[in-house]
């Protein structure tokens, strides 16, 4: 009797398995990595809005004047280059040398919210907020002395 070269149903379902453990492995690892690569964008993206902000801010000061609490939209900020970030910047203590900058953003599920810039690595996390617009003038001297 000749042999039929090829495969058994067994080596071909061995193969499956294999294929399939492998997969449920990756997959997880894949997400996660995606996760923080995420959440790592969104930080520097922060970072960069808060660098525009102190830019914009200095200038304003040196053409008009302004040293008041300030509220900017990403709008203002960003124009086009926002992408699907929404949300907005304070300036704080504008009258002290070491004025400082809390940033409310979102992006998708990712949020920092009234965060200064050396709290924004701690502080992205999932979830939602209220308001993406500057607050009326009493919530901003509220946000801006809560620590």
């Amino acid at each position: 009797m000749k042999r039929k070269e090829g495969f058994t149903l067994i080596e071909l379902l061995a193969v499956i398995v294999i294929l399939a453990v492998i997969i449920v492995i990756a997959i997880p690892m894949v997400s996660n990595s995606l996760g923080g690569a995420r959440k790592d964008s969104f930080k520097v993206y922060a970072k960069k809005v808060i660098n525009t902000v102190s830019a914009k801010y200095q200038s304003d000061m040196l053409t008009t004047g302004k040293t008041n609490i300030t509220c900017y939209t990403l709008d203002e900020l960003m124009g086009q280059s926002k992408g699907s970030y929404e949300g907005y910047v304070l300036v704080c203590n504008p009258n002290s040398e070491n004025y400082d900058f809390k940033v409310t953003i979102k992006n998708g599920k990712l949020i920092v919210n009234n965060s200064r810039l050396k709290d924004i690595e701690d502080k992205v996390t999932e979830g939602t907020i209220n308001s993406l617009t500057c607050p009326s003038a009493a919530e901003i001297a509220s946000k801006c002395s809560a620590q």
